[in-house]
């Protein structure tokens, strides 16, 4: 991802959903991530108001920001990140690997066209040492993480 031929981020994992979007990028310069999530923030405003004929923000508030410091913690956070359908219970019946607007769909499909992620940053990592191993790694804990997410619910602020 660039503005004007310099590479702002590198895209490592993301996933759409209907009212939010999880991205893992890395930063390749000084400022990279602002810069970029400024780009899509102000990019699809204009495109939603004027498609919308509306006037105004989109996106409520600042996005949130979180370093990542060890190769376990984004395998980790990839899980998160491509476990979000079937959290959100967007995904009920159908796989995971069919989910089009995630790059678990990339690692599931390599032969695919339009990839955005860089899904080898993923592969290899600690005991991930090939895309079935991580797609099992992911798989595998589904309910773990629905229930991580009905006791982050249960718990006070």
């Amino acid at each position: 991802m660039s503005l004007q031929g310099n590479k702002l981020i590198t895209v490592i994992s993301y996933c759409l959903m209907p009212t939010h979007f999880h991205l893992l990028v890395r930063q390749e310069q000084e400022s990279g991530i602002s810069k970029f999530m400024a780009n899509i923030q102000n990019s699809y405003t204009r495109y939603f108001n004027s498609t919308h004929d509306r006037y105004g923000h989109v996106f409520q508030g600042q996005y949130k920001l979180v370093e990542i410091d060890s190769e376990e913690a984004l395998i980790h956070v990839s899980r998160y990140i491509h476990l979000n359908p079937t959290t959100a219970r967007i995904i009920i019946d159908a796989k995971l690997e069919e989910y089009e607007y995630s790059s678990f769909y990339e690692v599931t499909h390599p032969d695919s066209a339009n990839h955005l992620a860089n899904t080898e940053m993923i592969i290899n990592k600690n005991d991930i040492n090939s895309r079935e191993s991580y797609i099992k790694f992911t798989n595998d804990n589904i309910d773990y993480q629905r229930k991580m997410k009905m006791i982050e619910k249960l718990m006070l602020d």
